[in-house]
């Protein structure tokens, strides 16, 4: 983050809607099937105060597994966008438990996975990616305190990652790089840039019984933390995507949505039987995860890995438009401070969605300089999250003075000394222009430090 100020569809053929795949009609404002309002992209509340992005990501966060040889909507990460129409076919392998199956015993209560969720959530991360597509959210969970597992279509092309373990963010924030990733198996394993605090998770040796009951926790939708219940309903399950044989999956009718791939598929002794990866959309109740045995081997192939292994293609990768975490609501009642709020707001929300022109006009001509490439230079990777207004004065009739903090997350390239992720504590001052308020000045908090490492 070299940049002056610290920070962080169609063309005419057929859509699809971003959140059950159903074809839409021109100008639909919701879709048939599943009532999802239908917009373009917008502009930013001036207030975020936490309330999460509902994001579709690539190959399936819930991939649409349709029924032997019948179409197969493949998700792009942006929202409100589907990817090309393909084929898929479902080979439904004789649904027999797993031949050492430790549960086929008294059935699980609700009782007890209410139980298990208040003990294992802090071990489920909440994973945000910036990518040349509008970046997504999706789940991993971890292995090691410095270990995140998820699928691989949840962090690959990614220029970024913001990793946020446990309910609300009880285990802290940070950054990682993927270490290792198979898009076949659909798995991948992320390294963080220091540990996350949290419940560190078993994957069992083996597949579970059929009829076993399991719960799912994720983010889905990007709504906050969740978690759904249901059973195993078959093993050895085998989709074709693309020409592509995904084989061995868990077949669950536990509930799962966009925002929930990667997450754990548990038991009720604690230990991940799958991690959650697709679902079919033309049934109700049928979702897919990966096998823990081919889970287990893969990650102890990268478990001492430390080197990235993907990268984005593109000169200004994007985040999700609308991350978790923050609060821009200005204090006191004052017409002037929400002014400086929407500043502020429309500054990070152009950051994260790669609108380098738009902030840098949130920046007084003082402060500009020629033009918004320099900023667009410096931010490249960025995105930044948790960004919290805490304090707007108002020195002079035409300036302000606000107290700012947000963690940035951007590639080490871009980061100061090297860092993938910083806590930033700012004082700026902002001068009124043509009554707008725009950034003109900025310093640590209180003199001190701009920023620390998370």
């Amino acid at each position: 983050m070299s940049h002056v100020v610290p920070g962080g569809p169609s063309s005419g053929g057929p859509r699809f809607c971003a959140s059950c795949g159903s074809p839409l009609s021109a100008g639909s404002a919701f879709c048939p099937s599943c009532g999802t309002r239908v917009t373009a992209a917008a502009a930013p509340p001036r207030r975020r105060s936490g309330v999460p992005f509902a994001v579709v990501v690539s190959v399936l966060v819930a991939c649409l597994v349709a029924a032997t040889a019948v179409a197969v909507a493949l998700f792009g990460r942006q929202s409100g966008t589907a990817a090309a129409v393909t084929t898929a076919t479902v080979s439904a392998a004789t649904a027999t438990p797993a031949s050492t199956p430790s549960s086929t015993s008294a059935r699980p209560t609700s009782t007890s996975l209410s139980e298990l969720y208040a003990r294992v959530n802090s071990g489920v991360v909440r994973i945000e990616t910036s990518t040349c597509d509008g970046g997504s959210i999706g789940t991993g969970f971890l292995i090691a305190p410095n270990l995140v597992a998820t699928v691989a279509h949840v962090v690959e092309d990614s220029a970024a990652l913001s990793l946020t373990a446990g309910d609300h963010g009880s285990g802290g924030t940070t950054s990682g790089v993927v270490v290792g990733i198979d898009s076949q198996a659909d798995l991948a394993l992320i390294r963080t840039s220091r540990s996350l605090d949290g419940h560190v998770f078993t994957i069992a040796a083996h597949d579970p019984a059929v009829g076993q009951q399991v719960g799912a926790i994720g983010f889905p939708e990007g709504e906050p933390m969740t978690l759904t219940t249901g059973i195993v309903s078959g093993l050895d399950r085998t989709v074709s995507i693309e020409g592509v044989d995904r084989v061995g999956l868990i077949q669950t009718d536990a509930a799962i949505n966009p925002g929930n791939s990667g997450g754990p598929m548990m038991t009720e002794d604690g230990r991940v039987y799958g991690l959650i990866d697709a679902k079919r959309t033309d049934a109700s109740g049928i979702g897919y995860a990966v096998s823990p045995r081919v889970a287990s081997s893969r990650f102890a192939a990268w478990h001492g890995k430390t080197r990235s292994v993907v990268s984005a293609d593109c000169d200004f990768p994007e985040a999700p438009p609308n991350l978790a975490g923050g609060d821009l609501t200005p204090p006191g009642s004052d017409p002037r401070a929400d002014a400086v709020a929407d500043t502020f707001a429309t500054y990070f929300h152009a950051i994260n969605t790669a609108d380098y022109e738009t902030a840098w006009r949130q920046l007084s001509p003082k402060l500009r300089g020629p033009s918004s490439s320099s900023l667009a230079r410096g931010d490249a990777t960025s995105f930044d999250t948790n960004v919290v207004l805490h304090d707007v004065s108002f020195p002079t009739s035409t300036t302000a003075r606000a107290h700012v903090s947000f963690t940035s997350l951007q590639s080490s390239d871009k980061g100061p000394d090297g860092d993938v992720c910083d806590v930033w504590d700012l004082d700026y001052t902002l001068a009124e222009h043509g009554g707008a308020w725009l950034i003109d000045t900025v310093r640590g908090h209180g003199g001190g430090a701009t920023h620390a490492t998370c």
